[in-house]
């Protein structure tokens, strides 16, 4: 091989993975499997699922419509068992933000960024407020 022809080591582009197929009835699994790592509001969720589910039924033929209803009654069960929670999760991230000396009004921003109710973020910003007089 001469020097500088190198080209069994290059790829013209880098190569994607296969996105894992999320089967029909295998939404709550996913669903579940992401809140085990990451406390989110409801928003990033349901947008984390519709997203997950629209990839996989592309890459591997499913029914996309079917699985984004799943996607709905999932979330539906998880708000009703309060697994997702934005209250809670408004709470906790404006807490760890607070304490690490982020005005209130970025953390507001952050926190409606991310889709959480302004009654949520309001609600979290006093209780910080009150246990830090």
């Amino acid at each position: 091989m001469a020097h500088g022809d190198d080209s069994e080591f290059q790829r013209s582009r880098p190569r994607t993975r296969r996105p894992r197929r999320v089967p029909p009835g295998g939404v709550e699994a996913a669903a579940l499997d992401y809140l085990r790592r990451f406390d989110v509001p409801e928003r990033k969720l349901r947008d984390h699922l519709r997203a997950k589910v629209r990839r996989s039924a592309e890459a591997h033929g499913d029914d996309v419509t079917a699985l984004l209803d799943e996607v709905e009654a999932v979330m539906a069960r998880l708000l009703a068992r309060r697994f997702v929670d934005d209250g809670r999760h408004a709470e906790a991230r404006a807490t760890a933000l607070l304490a690490r000396g982020v005005p209130p009004l970025a953390v507001r921003t952050r926190l409606r960024n991310a889709g959480v109710a302004a009654s949520s973020i309001e609600a979290a910003i006093a209780a910080w407020r009150d246990a830090h007089p």
